[in-house]
């Protein structure tokens, strides 16, 4: 049976925010293509019409989970939003809880940098975006406000993971709030 370009695209548009959504929460290697398709009501047939590989549908998946993180930036950023709420908002107990709609970098790290070259470079992509946006945030020369973003996100992204990790909620808390108090608006 043949579908309309239409549907294919929007077919295509529901896998990979899918995959996008499954890898953050379970990782790359832990989602099979079967749970993809199955999640979003398709066959699991049907897979290769859109993508020549899992491999291929976790590098257009983790471009798509960093545009989506970067769109939040930008709206912090557009909004006016300090530099405070963006790290309160990041390092909130609902972003902890949900990595599946969550951060990828924080999400898919320690595990995309032994990822193939193709989800690497997505992921380097999307960080560089990130690092523009956010930066925008501080004052300063471009070179400095870059510096600023860099090690502001690579905390924030350093805590969340932590506070991940382990099972101790108190330490989670403790975590979230000291790396949220270390990070000031002239950061």
């Amino acid at each position: 049976m043949m579908i309309s370009k239409e549907t294919f695209a929007k077919h295509r548009e529901r896998i990979v925010a899918a995959a996008a959504k499954l890898f953050r929460a379970r990782e790359l290697d832990a989602v099979r293509v079967a749970d993809i398709m199955k999640s979003v009501g398709l066959t699991h047939g049907g897979f290769y019409n859109h993508f020549s590989s899992k491999e291929d549908l976790a590098t257009v998946a983790c471009e798509a989970a960093c545009a989506i993180g970067d769109e939040r930036s930008i709206l912090a950023v557009e909004a006016g939003a300090s530099l405070r709420a963006f790290v309160t908002s990041y390092l909130s107990e609902a972003h902890v809880k949900n990595a599946g709609d969550g951060c990828v970098f924080a999400a898919l790290g320690s595990e995309a940098a032994r990822a193939d070259r193709p989800i690497r470079k997505a992921l380097t992509e999307g960080m560089n975006a990130r690092f523009e946006r956010v930066g925008r945030m501080f004052s300063g020369s471009p070179k400095q406000r870059r510096a600023k973003a860099i090690a502001t996100l690579s905390s924030l992204i350093g805590a969340l993971t932590l506070a991940r990790i382990t099972t101790d909620d108190e330490l989670a808390e403790e975590i979230l709030a000291t790396v949220a108090a270390s990070i000031s608006d002239e950061s």
